[in-house]
């Protein structure tokens, strides 16, 4: 193989550098590539991880809600339970 090249480059030197500067010219694209591809896999981790966070605060804001919901329920539950109770005993008074 190492002949092969010494004969391809010997018999047209030009060519065989141009050629060479060619693959040289795509690695340092797929270089410039891969490093842009890296970079965006880490701006999306970057959003990824930031909308988890968002998310596990609406998480814990909804479960707070739904605590102070359940306790507002029970309250006015028991309101109502006492009303009815009033009720009752204003109408056996008037009956």
């Amino acid at each position: 193989m190492k002949i092969l090249l010494y004969i391809c480059y010997v018999s047209c030197p030009q060519a065989f550098e141009d050629a060479e500067f060619h693959q040289m010219e795509e690695e340092v694209n797929k270089e410039a590539q891969r490093d842009d591809i890296f970079k965006s896999l880490g701006d999306i981790k970057k959003r990824l991880l930031s909308e988890q966070s968002d998310l596990e605060q609406l998480r814990h804001i909804n479960r707070v809600s739904i605590g102070a919901s359940a306790k507002e329920i029970q309250v006015l539950e028991k309101r109502r339970q006492e009303l009815i109770k009033e009720f009752q005993r204003v109408r056996k008074i008037f009956h």
